[in-house]
């Protein structure tokens, strides 16, 4: 069976109306495109950064164009941050659908032909 081609125009057309959404990594690129889309279709949001103040930046624009959304603060590669993060969906939402992880960890700068093995273990691990 063939995925159908999702085009930017049937963005909003996909009812997710009454889903609650997790987006780690949402304060910027990816994520917060991803958390963008969400919010067209309707569902409801959390929207989770390692910043609290970049997540609630598109938390609070995310809702003023008409979307619902909350942010917290989550470093990803803190178990007890992400145990914390699942626990307030939880309690503030009853459940969670939809599940988006977007965290990069990036513990390398500079030249990819000089990344250590170490790096790149952490990076794609």
């Amino acid at each position: 069976m063939k995925i159908p081609e999702l085009k930017p125009q049937d963005v909003g057309r996909i009812d997710l109306s009454h889903k609650v959404a997790l987006v780690n990594g949402a304060s910027r690129g990816i994520g917060e495109a991803i958390a963008r889309g969400l919010a067209a279709c309707g569902a409801r949001l959390v929207l989770s950064s390692r910043d609290q103040a970049t997540a609630q930046s598109v938390a609070d624009s995310v809702r003023s164009e008409g979307g619902e959304a909350v942010a917290r603060a989550c470093l990803a590669g803190r178990l007890r941050d992400v145990d914390a993060l699942f626990e307030s969906v939880v309690e503030e939402f009853g459940r969670l659908d939809i599940l988006i992880n977007s965290a990069a960890a990036n513990p390398w700068f500079g030249s990819a032909s000089e990344l250590p093995p170490e790096a790149f273990d952490k990076a794609s691990g």
